[in-house]
């Protein structure tokens, strides 16, 4: 199949997902110089991704996700920053506007040079992998984002200041970002304020299962166009913030696992398409708003 695929220099999209393919991804991929989408889902591809697909300059979706690749080429000397020369590698990608990465054995550290990606990138995503490390401050430089999901890693320490600061210089401030998906790591801190001025928010915010800390800011309102918000399994405190109820098209509320005391607002009721709520595990108290 190598040999044939490789010489087909007018591809434009190979899609070989839901096989049984075996083995690493050819090097010789990297002379498909037409290019726009390449897509591997659901295989068993293994290895590392290699250095030539950092020449298909016309490539704009590139999706491996649910295969066992890894950061690292096994005939290579480990040098520990295996991760970070593929990051590399695909930032040379210059059209590229969709990474998914998912559920793979990917490992290391996420590189800050992510910021060097191509600026048309919209859709980010490297889940269920074994990623440590910080969230870079460098994605705050792609702009154009509108979903990021890499929770089911292992990432630490806080929400990276980029998050919030300077709209529109750095990555909460992606005026286009619609689904930010960060559950399931080790994340500490507060959950920054000016997260809840990402008025493009709609698919969702996910937060879930970390180790956040303090109240939800009462910026939360802002967030009027937001369909899911799960902020649970964290440690979490104060009260719940009666703005909640300014997310009219909310349907998914989920506070569960954290510290929450007093009274439910009774604003809540407000929220009239809401679909799932979940307030439980937490030291609520008072009447149950009619």
């Amino acid at each position: 199949m190598t040999v044939v695929v490789s010489s087909l220099s007018s591809l434009t999209r190979l899609v070989l997902g839901r096989n049984n393919f075996r083995g690493s991804i050819p090097a010789s991929f990297g002379n498909l110089s037409a290019l726009s989408v390449l897509s591997s889902v659901f295989n068993k591809l293994s290895g590392s991704i290699p250095y030539e697909l950092g020449r298909l300059y016309k490539l704009r979706v590139l999706v491996l996700s649910y295969n066992n690749l890894t950061a690292r080429n096994p005939l290579e000397t480990k040098s520990g920053n295996e991760l970070s020369n593929i990051m590399n590698t695909l930032s040379n990608c210059s059209n590229l506007r969709t990474l998914g990465l998912g559920e793979n054995n990917f490992s290391g550290l996420l590189p800050n040079s992510i910021a060097n990606f191509s600026k048309v990138l919209s859709q980010f995503c490297l889940s269920e992998n074994d990623i440590s490390g910080c969230i870079p401050v460098g994605i705050g430089n792609l702009l154009n984002l509108q979903i990021v999901s890499v929770f089911g890693n292992m990432l630490s320490g806080s929400i990276p200041e980029s998050i919030e600061e300077r709209i529109p210089d750095s990555l909460g401030n992606c005026k286009r970002l619609q689904s930010l998906h960060l559950g399931s790591n080790k994340l500490t801190g507060m959950i920054p304020g000016p997260i809840f001025e990402l008025s493009s928010l709609s698919i969702g915010l996910f937060l879930s299962d970390n180790q956040l800390t303090g109240p939800i800011p009462t910026q939360i309102g802002n967030l009027r166009n937001l369909g899911q918000l799960d902020l649970s399994e964290n440690k979490l405190s104060g009260g719940i913030p009666a703005t909640l109820s300014s997310l009219q098209v909310l349907e998914v509320l989920s506070l569960a696992g954290n510290h929450f005391e007093g009274p439910i607002p009774a604003s809540l009721n407000q929220l009239k398409g809401i679909r799932i709520l979940d307030l439980s595990h937490n030291i609520l108290s008072g009447q149950i708003p009619c």
